[in-house]
């Protein structure tokens, strides 16, 4: 897990924008001087942060913060109702957490079939990946002001708009075929996966058309 955070300074309220996989140890070494370009301020306190799936996303965000305005102000704001409403979660947090907790629910299934967990196996990755393009959606939209067109672009091909990259490369399917994604609307979007474990208990109730022979569709939406 990679993090972005925000530090303020107790000593003249300050604030300083990072990004780590190790946002404990991190944050422990601001605090003992040993980051230069903040031991002139410490001691620090964390007053915010974000949680990615990757390392790529995680960089996109912090260069974002730290070099767009607009990304800035719209930071601050919600940091500010965190602190009227002491309570609540990033969207991209809530998304994160959400997909964590259904693959390691697919993970914890034991069964002895060798080869049911080989498929379990492969569409938990496909629902990790589906996640990854959530969140780059999400990031594409707070820069945007909505989702891009559809269809992506094709996989390995990076998600992109101007000058501003939101996904290195978009995943391939483990039988390297994009996944499906429909805008609808500007404000709404599908993500569509094909599952080989036709139990999954996450499958859509009705099978979406993209996925034809033994597999069942699973389906994201705009949250």
């Amino acid at each position: 897990m990679f993090y972005v955070y925000v530090l303020e300074s107790i000593l003249n309220k300050s604030l300083y924008i990072g990004s780590t996989n190790n946002l404990r140890e991190r944050f422990k070494k601001h605090n003992e001087g040993k980051v230069f370009s903040t031991k002139r301020y410490k001691p620090w306190k964390i007053i915010y942060y974000e949680a990615y799936i990757s390392e790529d996303l995680a960089r996109m965000r912090e260069y974002r913060l730290k070099h767009h305005g607009n990304a800035l102000r719209q930071l601050k704001n919600r940091i500010m109702k965190k602190a009227e409403n002491s309570a609540g979660f990033t969207l991209i947090e809530i998304v994160l957490v959400m997909a964590l907790i259904g693959v390691l629910a697919t993970w914890m299934v034991s069964l002895i079939d060798p080869a049911a967990q080989f498929k379990k196996g492969r569409d938990a990755e496909r629902k990790a990946e589906l996640v990854q393009i959530q969140a780059a959606l999400e990031l594409y939209r707070a820069d945007q002001g909505q989702y891009p067109p559809s269809p992506l672009p094709d996989c390995g091909s990076p998600l992109e708009s101007g000058n501003v990259v939101y996904m290195q490369k978009v995943p391939c399917d483990t039988n390297n075929e994009n996944y499906d994604y429909q805008r609808p609307t500007q404000a709404t979007y599908t993500l569509i996966a094909c599952l080989e474990n036709k139990n999954d208990p996450q499958k859509d109730e009705t099978n979406n058309s993209f996925c034809t022979g033994d597999t069942v569709s699973y389906t994201l939406t705009n949250p």
